[in-house]
C-alpha cells in the first residue's frame, strides 16, 4: 500500500500540469504495466532516464549510487 501512495504521489506530481496528451507518454506506470509488476531493477532505470520532480534527499542519493554503479 505504502509504496502504491508513493508512486502515486510521485507520478502526479510530475504530470498533473501537463496537457493530457503529454500525460499519456511514458513513465513510471508504463513501466509497471510492461513488466507486470514491480521489478526493482527496471523502475531505477525509468527513474534514471526520466525526468522526477520534487525528488527527496534519500532518492537522489540512490540515484547517485546507482549510476556509480551501473554506469562506470
Amino acid at each position: 500500500m505504502l509504496l502504491g501512495l508513493a508512486i502515486g504521489d510521485s507520478l502526479g506530481n510530475c504530470r498533473e500540469e501537463l496537457l493530457p496528451d503529454k500525460r499519456k507518454e511514458g513513465g513510471t506506470l508504463e513501466q509497471l504495466i510492461q513488466d507486470q509488476g514491480l521489478k526493482p531493477q527496471s523502475l531505477a532505470e525509468c527513474f534514471i532516464h526520466g525526468q522526477i520532480f520534487g525528488i527527496g534527499h534519500t532518492v537522489r542519493r540512490f540515484l547517485v549510487n546507482y549510476k556509480e554503479k551501473i554506469l562506470p
